[in-house]
């Protein structure tokens, strides 16, 4: 089978260098393609990577785009079923989602670990910046949403691992929440800290900028919230 097409915003830091990639075409079939093999293959172009795209945040991972052109597909490189293409990549998003919260966890949690000896040490106003009680709502409200969000990923990886139908829905409530959560953990964080938690002498700036991407990769909010409704009333 040969692919066509392209594909934008691929988060990959080595998407220039990697041996594999996957894609699937109009007619739902999934191919895994030997990047190596199309470029030496005489007459085939393959697989091009186009450019390489500036991001606001995200400095551990860069994005490009890669386009394919008469790439060439051995069967024994097709995944699944021919009209299954659709089905074969999307097997694998319920456990990118929880992959996802637990960094959104982990996030949350430098933030916290970063936060709370501060308000310890630093003195405002007579006293220490822990005992106002707005720092304090704010410290609470953060603490208990990091660990709603790792309940809610700990049950989510559980079904996940046992096969059970509803490990699709759970996904979805863990990368919902934990993607939000984080956004509003760093805010908070950064609040606290003030004009410092803006500095890059901290890396509270660079979690707030990073934080705002996972709303959108593998499946947005917005997305999450269909499926979660839908099963509700599918119910």
């Amino acid at each position: 089978m040969e692919l066509n097409g392209s594909k934008h915003f691929i988060s990959n830091v080595r998407a220039r260098r990697s041996h594999h990639r996957a894609g699937f075409d109009r007619r739902g079939c999934a191919a895994q393609v030997q990047a190596d093999d199309l470029h030496c293959r005489r007459g085939n172009p393959g697989l091009n990577i186009q450019r390489k795209f500036r991001r606001w945040a995200g400095t551990v991972t860069r994005s490009r785009h890669s386009r394919w052109t008469t790439a060439f597909v051995p069967d024994s490189h097709v995944l699944g079923e021919p009209g299954e293409g659709f089905k074969t990549i999307m097997a694998t998003i319920n456990n990118d989602r929880v992959y996802v919260s637990s960094k959104c966890l982990g996030m949350a949690q430098e933030l916290m670990d970063l936060v709370t000896p501060w308000v310890k040490e630093r003195e405002t106003f007579g006293q220490q910046l822990g005992q106002h009680q707005a720092i304090q709502f704010y410290l609470a409200d953060c603490d208990v949403e990091l660990n709603a969000a790792r309940l809610l990923t700990r049950q989510a990886a559980a079904l996940g691992d046992a096969g059970h139908p509803d490990f699709r829905i759970a996904a979805s409530r863990a990368k919902l929440f934990s993607s939000e959560m984080l956004g509003r953990v760093a805010d908070r964080v950064l609040q606290i800290f003030g004009g410092a938690g803006y500095m890059t002498d901290l890396p509270v700036e660079r979690i707030y900028r990073d934080a705002r991407a996972f709303r959108i990769g593998e499946g947005t909010s917005e997305m999450q919230r269909l499926q979660i409704a839908r099963h509700l009333l599918a119910a």
